[in-house]
């Protein structure tokens, strides 16, 4: 991998999935989670539920690992990574969908558990970009990443966009349209290297 004094091809990359898939979890979990689960509960319930989301992301952080390490190399994490984003959507669609409280915990464990899996593959595959001397800088890129995703979800609110009944609707779809396609990049990437390797 060349040095990282400019942004390499898959360093740009690694950085523009980063920044989707941070964005879906913001607008999710800080914007979503809560008025979600009061179409079920009352919000002093709230102080309950809203940990679910961890819950699933810690325990999904060890086997994910495990799988991360065995893929080896950033194309076989990029497969986790997209792997766990496409499971992701499909549980923020879950909630939406969801029909009671019981169905609503589920998909919430199950969106956590697909940013833990995202972020321990994220790690990794910084680690594994970066070698040779840059990894300090893919970690500080992944931070960035997550940090900009938090600013774009802050600026959100301040400006009341999230408020807004016109464009409510829009905001509620972004989660599930970020982490598909950044699944889908990601596991496309992963597969079209792969045959290269094998022609080249």
């Amino acid at each position: 991998v060349r040095a990282f004094g400019a942004m390499t091809g898959p360093a740009a990359v690694f950085a523009l999935a980063m920044i989707t898939l941070a964005l879906g979890y913001q607008m999710h979990f800080a914007l979503d989670s809560a008025p979600l689960f009061l179409r079920f509960t009352k919000a002093a319930e709230l102080q309950w539920l809203m940990p679910v989301f961890w819950i699933g992301f810690n325990i999904s952080m060890f086997p994910a690992g495990i799988v991360t390490n065995k893929l080896g190399g950033y194309n076989g994490r990029y497969k986790v990574m997209g792997g766990a984003a496409l499971i992701g959507a499909l549980a923020i669609v879950a909630a939406h969908l969801a029909q009671g409280l019981e169905q609503m915990v589920i998909a919430q464990f199950a969106a956590g558990a697909a940013w833990g899996a995202i972020l321990m593959s994220a790690f990794t595959v910084a680690f594994s970009i970066g070698e040779n001397g840059g990894e300090g800088r893919l970690s500080g890129l992944l931070f960035s990443a997550l940090a900009l995703a938090t600013l774009a979800r802050m600026a959100t609110v301040a400006t009341g966009f999230n408020a807004d009944p016109s464009l409510k609707a829009v905001l509620t779809w972004i989660p599930t349209v970020c982490w598909t396609a950044a699944g889908i990049a990601l596991l496309y990437l992963a597969s079209m290297r792969v045959r290269r390797r094998m022609t080249s």
